[in-house]
């Protein structure tokens, strides 16, 4: 092996491995979650081309595998290449995408089929090791919410009312916009989160969801480390209305000032007309008029998966990021990387990270004709960008349309095409 060839081999891990967040490794960390039955490893038994059906070992000599796992992520084994990559299931339709494949089948009563595999017209049979069992929840699948998740999970936009107060406080605060981001699970057990107008984090506590309310479980405020009354924390029905959810409880700041105050908060995208309109307990949120323009021109909410997004700033918002971000530098240890993968024939149009605006993400390399994948999602948090795959993170900084990851002492950098 010539010394050219073992730089672009440690160019390619770098890269790969250690910048790009384990693309070829192949490592799958996390497992399955045992209440969804879809979940596990699936492995192709059968192939269909052409109206003739054969053993995969036909098409594929290495056998054809994907591994669900949760959040929507899987690993594909394609004839002994391993990808990361995504899945979604919707009331049956199956979809997959990693590795250099994107398609769609069908994953119901413990069969998973494909369907057109690699354009081919070739459709595959899958069966579960183990066997299947169904499961009594109800709630399988990356896409498939439980009652729970679908009254509590996102964004929540409200108003905080100061009742009283003492110090600093005594003489009355001005009501201010405050947002809330649940994230439970099936069951109902999770974290909600409290941010101001400004997308400061102010509380964050563990929860517990019901059909009556929101339970919060030993949090605290951020803003002066002290818990928060747990006793207060059950968010429950106003009493005026069907979708407005209120607490009362007591803040003390870092000089020892305290007040008394109330939260009332409604799903995101909910209207506060009656508030308004009949003067029903007086209250509504003062930004009001500026988040209806957004309600009204369907545009996201500034949080995504309990992101601190704020979409004052288009930086920090997953709808203005999405989009393709293609290499257009790379060092290590000074050295130009990216001349050295030109020298090899290796288009750097091929190396790119695709962002959408649900705050995930793609990640793509092309070598020698061949696409090799992550999947994964990402947080902004001002010019920080927090890129995540199982359990990895990697941070960058975004400045305009440029986005710049260093990852042991390799420095990228993607711009927006």
């Amino acid at each position: 092996m010539t010394n050219k060839t073992k730089r672009l081999k440690g160019i390619l891990a770098t890269i790969l491995v250690l910048a790009l967040l384990g693309v070829l490794a192949g490592c799958g960390r996390g497992t399955a979650d045992p209440n969804d039955p879809n979940q596990g490893i699936w492995k192709a038994t059968t192939g269909e081309m052409f109206g003739i059906t054969s053993n995969v070992e036909e098409f594929f000599g290495q056998g054809f595998t994907i591994e669900l796992k949760a959040n929507g992520k899987c690993v594909l084994n394609v004839d002994g290449e391993k990808a990361n990559g995504t899945w979604t299931l919707d009331n049956g339709a199956f979809t997959v995408k990693g590795g250099g494949i994107e398609c769609e089948g069908r994953l119901e009563n413990g069969i998973l089929t494909l369907n057109d595999v690699m354009g081919m017209g070739l459709n595959l049979v899958f069966e579960k090791e183990g066997g299947y069992q169904a499961s009594n929840s109800g709630n399988a699948g990356a896409n498939q919410l439980s009652d729970l998740q679908r009254q509590w999970n996102g964004t929540w936009y409200g108003v905080i009312t100061i009742n009283s107060g003492t110090g600093k406080y005594d003489d009355g605060v001005d009501d201010e916009d405050m947002y809330m981001v649940v994230d439970v699970d099936e069951l109902g057990h999770g974290i909600l989160t409290v941010y101001t107008a400004d997308m400061e984090e102010w509380a964050y506590s563990p929860a517990n969801a019901y059909d009556y309310g929101l339970e919060s479980l030993s949090g605290i405020y951020k803003y002066s480390h002290e818990p928060m009354i747990s006793l207060d924390w059950t968010f429950r029905l106003s009493p005026d209305t069907t979708e407005k959810y209120a607490i009362t409880s007591d803040f003390t700041d870092f000089d020892g000032d305290a007040f008394n105050f109330s939260l009332f908060f409604k799903p995101w995208g909910a209207d506060w007309e009656d508030e308004i309109n009949f003067g029903r307990a007086g209250i509504h949120p003062p930004g009001y008029g500026d988040y209806m323009k957004k309600v009204n021109n369907n545009e996201p909410s500034p949080f995504d998966k309990g992101s601190t997004q704020s979409s004052d700033n288009a930086a920090n918002n997953a709808f203005a990021l999405s989009g393709k971000y293609i290499i257009v530098s790379m060092e290590e240890d000074g050295e130009d990387v990216l001349e050295t993968l030109r020298l090899f024939g290796v288009s750097t149009e091929g190396i790119y990270i695709e962002f959408s605006s649900k705050s995930e993400f793609t990640m793509m390399m092309t070598f020698m004709g061949e696409e090799e994948s992550t999947a994964g999602t990402y947080k902004v948090n001002g010019n920080t960008i927090t890129l995540t795959t199982y359990e990895d993170d990697v941070e960058g900084t975004i400045d305009g349309n440029k986005i710049t990851v260093v990852q042991d002492g390799t420095k990228m950098v993607f711009e927006k095409k």
